[in-house]
């Protein structure tokens, strides 16, 4: 069993992020991995290693990823924790997809996916076959992500957890875009589904996600100004976190805008 305390530090983080605390979510998650590393305990830093991909994953940072995950394996094989290193080859197939191994990344994700399900464990399973939907959706594979996000928001459904349900809806609108520009009907009511979602949760970090995409579906189709009022009065809210990926993205849509 992890050590509940240093495991829960390791947690906060990913809470901070979600609420668009993205600073601190960053140096509590560093402090935090060095208590784990200080304990020592295999099992705990199995946990830990996944809880740091998560985070760094959300901030799209392969780079570290790859680095954790290829630790976790290591780590994960020797003490034969067979769910963490199920995780750890997750993880370390998305930093492959991400750095531009699609093929080899997205089939050692899916290959994990099935093996965690092969277990019974439906934790997380939504999140995990979203971020493999987006790889395909990114790859060129729309009708693959929709597939992969029809199953997991059914599992969203049947098990009712939520956490990641407004980036599913986002990423649902993404692959529906991507299948097809010119109907845009469907992806737009699965964003302003999506927005519901994220404001009910207070999760500002996808909030700021649906609304960017929805702000941009808005100027494709000449709605510059709703566009502009939708997404600034959420980008203004964040007080930090301005060199991630997500608020730059955001900020270069409302210069676009303006």
């Amino acid at each position: 069993m992890s050590d509940i305390r240093v495991a829960s530090l390791n947690f906060i983080p990913l809470i901070l992020l979600w609420r668009g605390e993205i600073d601190q979510a960053i140096a509590r998650s560093r402090a935090a991995f060095a208590a784990a590393q200080e304990l020592g305990d295999a099992y705990t830093m199995s946990h830990v290693f996944h809880l740091n991909c998560w985070l760094y994953q959300h901030l799209d940072d392969p780079t570290t990823v790859r680095e954790r995950a290829d630790a976790a394996m290591k780590l994960t094989a020797e003490h034969g924790f067979s769910l963490w290193e199920m995780h750890a080859a997750f993880w370390r197939g998305w930093a492959l997809a991400a750095a531009g191994e699609v093929t080899t990344g997205a089939a050692q994700m899916g290959r994990a996916i099935a093996a965690k399900k092969g277990l019974g464990v439906v934790n997380q399973v939504p999140f995990l076959l979203g971020l493999l939907a987006d790889i395909c959706t990114q790859a060129g594979d729309p009708t693959e992500a929709r597939d992969l996000l029809t199953e997991a928001l059914r599992i969203v459904d049947r098990t009712q957890e939520r956490w990641f349900e407004a980036e599913l809806h986002r990423l649902r609108a993404e692959a529906l875009l991507a299948s097809s520009p010119c109907d845009s009907a469907e992806a737009e009511a699965s964003l302003s589904h999506a927005l519901a979602v994220a404001r009910d949760q207070e999760a500002r970090f996808w909030e700021l996600r649906v609304a960017t995409s929805l702000a941009r579906l808005w100027r494709d189709q000449g709605k510059r100004t709703d566009a502009r009022d939708l997404l600034a009065p959420i980008y203004h809210c964040f007080t930090e976190g301005f060199d991630t990926r997500d608020l730059k993205e955001a900020a270069a849509l409302l210069a676009e805008l303006a």
